[in-house]
């Protein structure tokens, strides 16, 4: 008999809540952003802006590595080598730049012929 109550009770709430959802309507949702006209007007006035400035190449360098990391350094003959960022900085390697690949994220040098 305890059963069967608890069984009438949970199909009651069951019943229930499925009129009680039905009456709410969802509640309207809006796109809060710009507009296709103003997002090419923005793109518009960008493009034009850059070509007018005047473009200077920047420096990638590893921010504050510690003075033991280790790097990977590519070499004038197209080897890889591993060396400390210490050897950078003394300038042990001579002239060249820092790039970053474009897969994995990492920093190495790329080293300059003298």
């Amino acid at each position: 008999m305890e059963q069967h109550i608890l069984t009438i009770l949970s199909i009651a709430y069951a019943i229930w809540l499925a009129e009680l959802c039905a009456r709410h309507t969802m509640a309207p949702y809006y796109f809060v952003g710009a507009t296709q006209a103003e997002m090419q007007a923005q793109n518009t006035y960008i493009a034009t802006n850059i070509m007018q400035m005047p473009q200077v190449p920047t420096q990638l360098v590893p921010f504050k590595p510690g003075s033991s990391q280790q790097f990977w350094v590519k070499e004038l003959d197209g080897s890889w080598t591993l060396r400390e960022h210490n050897d950078v900085v003394v300038g042990e390697l001579g002239p060249g730049h820092w790039e970053r690949h474009a897969m994995s994220g990492y920093f190495y040098y790329v080293r300059h012929p003298i």
